[in-house]
């Protein structure tokens, strides 16, 4: 069953069902890390987590305090754990692209010494074993008992778009704190929330006409333009543990730099139109998306 709700399905229900669902997927993603399929299955399981957290946070009115606390604690130590392996296999990856594009005959030392660095500490982070994820399935699990018992049956569309409403102001904002200060947290802080509406409006493409499908499209591609600037900020930071001399590290940081210029460039320039409207008008036009689908 995909990352969806039904039309013809009551929110409540389908918010447990895509959410237990979710969970599943992540504790395969974690079973699978003991068969060989280590970086692909880290991957696939940040990727779920982050669906999930996403999903949480579209109902966090209807849950209380008490609940999303709880739920989004345990959900946030699992990614706790799994972001180092995530983060290296990345930036190996990251570091090897760079190095195809830009390590011309006589450049390419950093990169060689920067590469070995990031897949020795590859090695190093997936030797240490995965035995500690059998508490993570664990919480999982528990996570995906007690939701049936979340308080949900009275879960209402103005709930999430109440929901919706929170995600795309806290978007906005944060686009607006970026550009005033372009600094790699500001930046970060701009991706994770743009990255939460895009995960949302995704539950509702069975339900929203065609009219939303290009703001889903946006916000996938400005998840993809932050996100590569957050993977050369953290290359960049990886590099000053490498080995690397002075002159290596200022060369390569030059050209880190380069990189990020228009793709922060190409952010701004979309998220201007993503976040054009004020968040009243979006949750208005996000009703008429809804009565819309619901009257077909």
């Amino acid at each position: 069953m995909s990352f969806q709700l039904k039309r013809d399905e009551k929110p409540g229900r389908g918010i447990r069902r895509i959410f237990k669902q979710e969970l599943a997927a992540i504790i395969e993603h974690l079973e699978n890390q003991r068969n060989d399929h280590q970086g692909e299955a880290v991957h696939d399981a940040r990727k779920e987590l982050k669906k999930t957290r996403a999903t949480l946070r579209l109902v966090r009115s209807r849950l209380g305090k008490k609940i999303y606390r709880r739920e989004n604690g345990n959900l946030r130590e699992v990614g706790r754990v799994l972001s180092p392996r995530r983060d290296v296999q990345v930036l190996a990856k990251a570091c090897g692209e760079l190095k195809r594009n830009f390590g011309d005959a006589g450049h390419t030392k950093p990169f060689e010494k920067l590469q070995a660095a990031l897949l020795e500490q590859r090695r190093r982070t997936f030797a240490l074993g995965t035995d500690g994820d059998a508490k993570l399935e664990l919480a999982l699990r528990d996570v995906c008992q007690r939701v049936r018992r979340w308080p949900l049956k009275k879960l209402k569309w103005p709930d999430l778009c109440c929901g919706l409403r929170h995600s795309y102001r806290r978007g906005r904002e944060a686009m607006e704190s970026a550009d005033h200060a372009r600094t790699n947290a500001n930046l970060h802080e701009w991706r994770k929330r743009a990255k939460d509406l895009w995960f949302q409006l995704c539950l509702f493409t069975r339900v929203f006409p065609k009219s939303s499908s290009e703001l889903v499209k946006g916000l996938e591609q400005l998840g993809d333009y932050l996100g590569d600037d957050h993977d050369l900020v953290m290359l960049e930071q990886a590099a000053k543990t490498s080995g690397l001399t002075k002159g290596e590290l200022e060369r390569l940081s030059q050209l880190l730099q380069s990189r990020r210029e228009p793709l922060q460039a190409a952010a701004f320039a979309l998220g201007r139109l993503l976040y054009l409207a004020k968040p009243g008008r979006f949750a208005r036009r996000m009703e008429q998306c809804w009565q819309a689908g619901h009257r077909k």
